[in-house]
């Protein structure tokens, strides 16, 4: 399940796939020209959009520091 939301609105788009191939389909990354809040998923890299990280990715990462695990 992808979402992207707005301050008015939210869209869903569900996928047999799972992924690039998903965004893709749902044609809403391609034409995005705004900022974006993510998990930093690999995926998203390819479109070349600003972007923040969720808060709840950034704890994550910074535990998994602090633990000697860089993978969170």
């Amino acid at each position: 399940m992808d979402v992207a939301c707005t301050t008015h609105l939210t869209w869903y788009k569900a996928h047999a796939r799972h992924g690039k191939a998903a965004m893709a389909d749902a044609g809403v990354l391609p034409h995005f020209t705004g900022a974006t809040v993510t998990d930093a998923w690999s995926s998203y890299l390819g479109y070349g959009i600003a972007g923040a990280l969720r808060n709840a990715h950034i704890l994550r990462d910074l535990d998994g520091v602090h633990r000697g695990d860089p993978t969170g």
